[in-house]
């Protein structure tokens, strides 16, 4: 296992340190992206795969990257979905987005395509070691938003300059910070499913998550196998029929192995969750008393 492996699969979350595109890659993609979205119309989430065939040619190059892609291997194994790739505005009228988890085996990749000296999106990490049942995060006293000028201390902001990115595995404690500034942060956002995953339902439906763009309108070779739900479905067929299946490592990032292996990461993390039970209490008391009201 890399070392790059090691720290994703301890802390959830790691900012990569290669050159996944020139400065003027970087800059052309911004460019394109905002010629061909928008974001004044209230949707703050774009696909961006199949749109425009440049786009999908840096794409291509972020994705055939050497350290992108042994990455990608060596934590979801072969045949894994490229569920989409989105361009996510954070405006600074923008609410933000409440702590909260996803799937279970979901893996990313986030790029800045701005400078972001303050960080939109934020993680807890370590949080995918806890081995709670589903969207636990989603329940915790503290998650409001309007306490984040304090809970923000205990949490890591995605900050850096445009080109910077980070891998992360989706059950690690993550959400959207409200608009902090003047500017736009723009970013764009890999998701990832292994196989192991079984997630047949994700052939269903539209062919990119949340977009209408189909397998023709896709350019780059690489990009257009690692979308097809086909290919996808039916690699997942196959490992179902074999007798020594194997799960990938972002289904096993809360095992007991991984635990183990990063004991006093976890007694760490699990005392700071410990801290802001107690510090939020009253919170939680009020919340309680509410609900016996009802």
């Amino acid at each position: 296992m890399s070392p790059i492996v090691d720290k994703i699969l301890k802390t959830g979350i790691l900012k990569g340190s290669s050159e996944i595109l020139s400065e003027s890659d970087i800059k052309e993609l911004e460019n394109l992206i905002l010629k061909k979205t928008n974001s004044k119309n209230g949707k703050i989430s774009h696909n961006i795969i199949g749109i425009d065939k440049r786009i999908d040619e840096l794409l291509e190059k972020i994705l055939k990257n050497e350290e992108i892609q042994d990455t990608l291997i060596k934590i979801l194994g072969k045949n894994y979905l490229l569920r989409h790739v989105t361009a996510r505005y954070n405006e600074p009228q923008d609410r933000g987005l409440a702590i909260h988890q996803d799937a279970v085996g979901e893996f990313g990749i986030m790029i800045l395509l701005n400078e972001q000296t303050n960080g939109s999106t934020f993680f807890f990490p370590g949080t995918h070691l806890i081995p709670m049942g589903n969207y636990k995060a989603e329940k915790v006293s503290w998650g409001s938003l309007k306490l984040i000028n304090l809970t923000k201390w205990f949490l890591m902001l995605a900050k850096g300059k445009a080109g910077n990115y980070y891998y992360f595995l989706h059950r690690t404690w993550h959400g959207r910070m409200p608009g902090q500034s003047k500017k736009t942060n723009i970013s764009l956002f890999f998701d990832f499913f292994p196989v192991s995953a079984k997630r047949k339902d994700l052939s269903q439906g539209e062919y990119i998550h949340n977009s209408n763009i189909k397998c023709n309108k896709i350019t780059e070779k690489n990009l257009k196998k690692i979308v097809s739900k086909e290919n996808y479905n039916n690699a997942v067929a196959t490992y179902e029929k074999e007798i020594n299946i194997t799960n990938s490592l972002s289904m096993e990032a809360n095992s007991y192995n991984q635990i183990l292996k990063n004991k006093f990461f976890f007694v760490a993390t699990f005392l700071k969750l410990i801290s802001l039970e107690i510090f939020f209490l009253p919170i939680t008391l009020k919340r309680l008393i509410k609900s016996l009201k009802k």
